[in-house]
């Protein structure tokens, strides 16, 4: 998720990924961008969607779709661009059990929050809860929830964004215990060319718990 794109009367649009991008985006990561883009909406409730195609899925530091490509769908519903929830899917590749099933294929998740914004910070808050239906894990629940809690500013004329995201679980991944993971990511966003917008954006970020690493991300963006 990311997980920190809003249309004001329209349902969905999409974005296909280059092909050197490989870190999972999502709506709820950055609403400021989505207000300056599209202005104030018509209506309190506007919806939102976003799609998505990457060389693959890699999620703070982990491998989800095993270097594979994966396709990516989210739908957000927000409420006065405060409130929001939303659904992301994506299909993942965690290898094969002992008898060759797979042990996940599709990955959902759900998530509610609000996101305000005093002067020029947004701040974030979430919670998500991430599934993986039809998985076999034995071992213990792939399924896990999480909170979110983040801030964000922009510099040099909104050109600039630095972001500081929270996530924390009371039990990970895999029933792995409490996990807590700090994230910072940097944008730089270039003057429009023809139909394009460059970014030049990256991430770094740590991980306590047993599943902790260690995660470093420079992706590289150019959305339409």
């Amino acid at each position: 998720m990311l997980r920190p794109s809003i249309l004001g009367a329209a349902l969905a649009w999409a974005a296909v990924q280059p092909a050197y991008a490989q870190e999972q985006t999502s709506t709820i990561d950055d609403l400021s961008a989505l207000r300056s883009e599209h202005g104030q909406p018509k209506s309190d409730i506007t919806l939102s969607g976003n799609a998505a195609f990457l060389t693959q899925y890699a999620k703070r530091g982990f491998a989800l779709s095993a270097e594979r490509p994966a396709a990516q769908v989210e739908f957000d519903l927000f409420y006065k661009e405060i409130y929001y929830a939303g659904i992301f899917a994506s299909n993942v590749n965690f290898g094969s059990g002992p008898n060759g099933q797979d042990l996940a294929s599709v990955e959902l998740d759900y998530y509610v929050g609000f996101a305000p914004t005093v002067g020029k910070w947004s701040f974030n808050f979430a919670v998500t809860y991430d599934t993986y239906p039809g998985a076999f894990d034995p071992g213990g629940d792939f399924s896990y929830v999480e909170i979110w809690t983040g801030v964000s500013r922009s510099f040099f004329d909104d050109k600039f964004k630095l972001t500081l995201f929270n996530y924390w679980s009371p039990e990970f991944f895999a029933e792995t215990g409490p996990n807590e993971t700090l994230e910072l990511s940097a944008v730089w966003t270039f003057d429009k060319v023809w139909y394009f917008t460059p970014k030049l954006s990256g991430e770094l970020g740590h991980q306590w718990g047993d599943l902790s690493q260690a995660a470093s991300t420079t992706p590289i963006g150019v959305p339409p």
